[in-house]
């Protein structure tokens, strides 16, 4: 039926009731609970939407998903009805899906040494060691800007009903780089 197709659309949140008869699953009746329209309508905001969902679909395998609904379903609220760049939308959503996932990185002081980190203007950056590190122990690592790991963390801790991302009724939460949105 053109409903069972519908509700089946990737980014679409829908609802089925199935039975079991015989061994075999039935859908005997579907429903559309949001369509998240605006995202088809724009190529970079489908990639983006593309790139959570598949990333959703590996941790959820590896990990199970329970928790992935609620960011799976901000992030496509905000890539639907929100004005803010795809992009940062999607990386904020993988930041958070790492954490799910248990590889949360330290990024305000060394992993090895423990010193801390906020006041450098750049850090080394080990994804081997799980996250920052001091010029002394990042020999041969990644140079990261502070900015950067500042962003990253203030991504991971903030909130998803605080995303700076316009809904449909305009409003608008804390910006993820604001000093508002979190304190050392």
């Amino acid at each position: 039926s053109v409903t069972a197709d519908a509700v089946s659309e990737q980014c679409c949140y829908g609802e089925f009731v199935v039975y079991e008869r015989g061994g075999i699953l039935y859908a005997s009746s579907t429903a559309i609970k949001e369509s998240f329209y605006p995202i088809r309508e724009d190529y970079e905001r489908l990639v983006s939407a593309n790139q959570i969902l598949r990333f959703a679909e590996i941790i959820a395998y590896n990990h199970g998903g329970a928790e992935l609904f609620p960011l799976c379903y901000h992030a496509l609220s905000f890539l639907a009805y929100g004005d803010n760049n795809p992009i940062d939308i999607e990386l904020c959503s993988t930041a958070k899906m790492l954490c799910l996932a248990g590889y949360k990185p330290v990024l305000t002081h060394c992993v090895r040494c423990g010193k801390d980190l906020r006041k450098q203007k750049e850090v080394a950056f080990s994804k081997v060691q799980g996250g920052t590190l001091c010029d002394y122990c990042g020999v041969g690592c990644r140079v990261i800007s502070a900015l950067s790991a500042e962003a990253l963390r203030r991504m991971i801790l903030l909130p998803l009903p605080q995303m700076c991302v316009s809904d449909t009724t305009g409003g608008c939460g804390n910006s993820a780089f604001s000093p508002a949105a979190d304190s050392w």
